[in-house]
Formats: structure tokens, C-alpha cells, sequence
């Protein structure tokens, strides 16, 4: 993307932003990426509504990142601001923090972190946001702080009242969050990085990363705990490496199974649920047996401790990089007369999955079907895969002729000749050596972490892609 990143606020024509200590009581504040650690993404605000939104025209808008070295070069604005004390605070790509006034987009600060923009990244240069925390012991500048996880695996804790690193955090600000290990390895056969913000909860930062897992030899995915004051860590959690930890019977599962994506939290349990991607490589398993579970699962695990408490796995043994992408959305539901608090679990096959959030138990109906298996070499690919009740299936898990779309006829036609030369699509085609069409494809269903979310009244608004891959 040349273009340099811009942020765009749409208004009413009168003001809708409230003085500053209104906010929190009239929900105004958005200080996670999904609202609340939650994950609803749901506002109770009613300014902007069916009548309104016809109103609605560009207030301000604000340049972010303004380097013009990095004008040509690929990078992906994914952030969602957030709302909090007063004003709007965004990454940019680089990583860089920028502080706006919300009602003019007025550039109060900005903060860069320097991290080596020429260097590669497993996901290159993508930034989903940053996280927002208030230390209820403190009354200095830092009482209020930004977090911003780094592409180079850094956690900095800014001031938000200017932006300035707060110097009890860490070193100066700054805590190296990837093992010297992990970093090793990095150099030698992958890459890790940080793409999404962490979770804060109970005074505890979460974060996962982000791994290159076309590499067996890249190293497992791990999560850690810091203290938010100190930036002291107090826990490692590798859901592969550990997960005799849940199941004495596992295999450990030394490549991939990171936690790229958000994590969410709820604070009264003491637990986050962490969406975990698939072992490495990720199209190929014949070096890794079994399910290799907890990949492509949600695993609730101790905010405090980081010890695992139960996991759920949608895909077992996956070979389409069928990840957990968006994140696990904690709920409360009506289930046989009673009140019962749930994750919601949207997944790339475009399925949603309700899990008791005690224990994991689904709610609804999961049945284990047959599905096809591979030719390839050393591959056992899983004789059944997890399929959610009927309810629960978005979209269709296979391709036929009629639901192909061309804009023009010669479109249709070419995707006519292409479809008759390809062997059967399915939602689980492993490879075999010659073409297949699988669907829905690694970019489909619930695919990216921000198109989840309950609103009110217990409905759950689910936007999906429709894509089939070719393998």
C-alpha cells in the first residue's frame, strides 16, 4: 500500500464527544481493540442511529504516518483507535503511537519506536492497534498508560498524557517480550513478531506473536504475562510445547501453534482465552502426529499464573492454515431457561461454535465427521473433523458450477474452463499432487479478528468472506 496511512472521523454536524469525565460514565470510552476485553465490540451510544446515519459526513481527518521513505513499500493499516481519558490513540504500521483530540483530530503527540523498517516481518509491516490501561495505585503522569507491542517483539509503556515512555516499566519503558531462544531461532529458520495489541487484565499484559509458519524449524508459539506496573514477567505459556498440560496423553507440538490474533479476557474468572493457529508448516503434517492439539483452539488459561485450565480444538491436524483469526467473544446466553456465560468462536471454515466458559463444553450440538484423506507422502491427515449444528454452518462446505461469479461472460467463462479441470472441492480437500479447489478457502469465514462480535440482546453479528482457495 503507497499510500501513507489517514484516519477518518465522521460526524453529525453537532458535537456528539463528551467533556472528558463523562466519558466513562456514558460509555463513551472504546479502550480495547473490541471495546472491552470482552471482545462485543458493542457501544451503547445512540447518537448515530437508522434516521442519522444518512447524516453522517467527514468531520476531520488526520494523517498518521508521515515518513515518505516508507511510500512504495507494502504495509497494512489494521488498528482500531481507542477512546480513552479524552482522547483518540492509534499505531500506525511502523509501530508508531499517535495521540489525536478527538473532536478536531488535532495531533497531540506521537511516539516512534524505531523499530527497523527495512527488515522482514511475518506479517511485514501491519500493526492492529495498541492497548490502554489505568493504574488505580498511581496519581503521576504514568497513571494512565498506552501499551504498544512491536513488530520486533517489544513492549513500550507510554504516558498517555504525552506520549513520553514511563521509566518504572522495564528497562526505561521497554520490555523485550521473545525469549533469547526464540530470538535465536528466529535468525536461523523463521521469523517472529507482534501484530496485534495485548490484553490487559487484572493488572496482567497479555500478549502472544506471530510466527512464519511455512518452517518446520521455527519455534513454538509462546504467551506471556507481564506485570502492567513493573513490566516484570510473571509467566510463559506455550500452548504446543505445553500441552501435556491438558492432556497427559498430547504429543507435544514444538513448531507454531502461536497466538497471533486477539485475546480475550474476563476478569471475574481470572481468565483469558487464547485463539491459537496451527502447528508448522502449516500445510504439511507429516512431521507432526495426532491432532496436535491445542492448535486451531480456544485455550482458557489462568490470567495469573498462565496455568491452562481447558481447550477446544476446531480443526484437527490442519492443513489449509485454518487458524483461529478472530477472536474468541465472551458472551452471556439463555440456555434451557437458564443464564449461562459463553465464548463465541467464529472460524475460517465459516462455522461458529457456543462453548460453556467454565469448562469448554459446547453448548450446542459439535459433530465429529468423516472427511477425505491425503495421498501425500507421510501424511495421516485426521480421519473426522469437528463440524458446529446446523445453525451454526455460515456458509456452504463445498463448490458447484452454479455457484460460480464472473462480472462479464468471458469472466464466467474462464472460471467455467478453470473449475472442470480441477478435482472435487470440499471444505477439507488435503493435497494430492494435482489441483483442488478447497472452500471455503484460508481467507474465508470469520477470517480476520475484527468482523466478530455479540450486540445486545444476545445476537451475534458475524460478517464473513466467501472464497475458495486452489491448492
Amino acid at each position: 500500500m503507497a499510500r501513507l496511512e489517514r484516519i477518518l472521523v465522521l460526524g453529525l454536524g453537532l458535537s456528539i464527544a463528551c467533556s472528558k469525565h463523562k466519558q466513562r460514565e456514558l460509555g463513551q470510552e472504546w479502550p480495547s481493540y473490541g471495546g472491552a476485553t470482552e471482545a462485543q465490540r458493542f457501544t451503547p451510544l445512540l447518537a448515530i442511529d437508522r434516521e442519522s446515519v444518512g447524516r453522517l459526513h467527514l468531520a476531520w481527518s488526520a494523517k498518521l504516518d508521515t515518513d515518505r521513505s516508507l511510500v512504495g513499500r507494502s504495509r497494512r493499516f489494521e488498528a482500531t483507535p481507542l477512546a480513552a481519558a479524552g482522547r483518540l490513540y492509534v499505531t500506525t504500521p511502523t509501530n508508531r503511537v499517535v495521540a489525536l483530540d478527538p473532536a478536531s483530530g488535532k495531533v497531540l503527540w506521537r511516539f516512534d519506536p524505531a523499530i527497523d523498517t527495512l527488515a522482514r516481518y511475518t506479517e511485514g509491516l501491519t500493526s492492529r492497534g495498541l492497548s490502554f490501561w489505568r493504574d488505580s495505585a498511581a496519581h503521576d503522569r504514568c497513571a494512565t498508560r498506552v501499551i504498544v507491542a512491536t513488530l520486533d517483539s517489544r513492549l513500550i509503556a507510554l504516558a498517555a498524557v504525552d506520549g513520553r515512555p514511563c521509566a518504572n516499566f522495564g528497562d526505561h519503558g521497554v520490555v523485550v517480550v521473545t525469549s533469547a531462544r526464540d530470538r535465536r531461532a528466529d535468525r536461523l529458520s523463521g521469523f517472529v513478531s507482534i501484530t496485534s495489541p495485548p490484553t490487559i487484565v487484572n493488572d496482567v499484559i497479555v500478549v502472544g506473536s506471530a510466527l512464519n509458519k511455512t518452517n518446520a524449524r521455527v519455534p513454538g508459539g509462546r504467551v506471556t504475562g507481564f506485570d502492567a506496573r513493573s513490566g516484570r514477567r510473571l509467566w510463559s505459556y506455550s500452548p504446543g510445547l505445553d500441552a501435556r498440560q491438558l492432556d497427559p496423553q498430547s504429543a507435544p507440538v514444538t513448531s507454531g501453534v502461536n497466538v497471533w490474533s486477539i485475546i480475550t479476557a474476563d476478569a471475574a474468572r481470572d481468565l483469558v482465552f487464547l485463539p491459537t493457529a496451527s502447528a508448522a508448516p502449516d500445510h504439511y503434517g507429516g512431521g507432526r502426529r495426532g491432532t496436535n492439539a491445542p492448535a486451531n483452539a480456544v485455550v482458557a488459561v489462568r490470567a495469573s499464573t498462565g496455568v491452562p485450565v481447558w481447550s477446544y480444538q476446531f480443526v484437527h491436524h490442519d492443513l489449509w492454515d485454518y487458524d483461529v483469526a478472530a477472536p474468541p467473544v465472551l458472551a452471556s446466553i439463555i440456555h434451557n431457561a437458564e443464564k449461562v456465560d459463553v465464548v463465541v468462536v467464529g472460524t475460517k471454515s465459516g462455522m461458529i461454535f457456543v462453548l460453556d466458559r467454565e469448562n469448554g463444553h459446547p453448548i450446542f450440538p459439535i459433530s465429529e465427521r468423516a472427511v477425505p484423506q491425503s495421498e501425500a507422502w507421510n501424511e495421516d491427515a485426521s480421519l473426522t473433523q469437528p463440524f458446529a449444528s446446523s445453525g451454526g454452518i455460515l456458509l456452504p462446505t463445498s463448490l458447484t458450477i452454479d455457484s460460480l461469479f464472473g462480472v462479464t461472460a468471458s469472466d464466467r467463462a474462464f472460471c467455467l474452463s478453470w473449475f472442470r479441470q480441477l478435482r472435487a472441492a470440499g471444505l477439507t480437500i488435503p493435497k494430492r499432487g494435482e489441483s483442488a479447489t478447497r472452500t471455503p478457502g484460508r481467507r474465508s469465514g470469520v477470517e480476520s479478528p475484527s468482523r466478530e462480535g455479540p450486540a445486545a440482546k444476545g445476537v451475534v453479528t458475524a460478517e464473513q468472506r466467501r472464497t475458495a482457495a486452489t491448492e
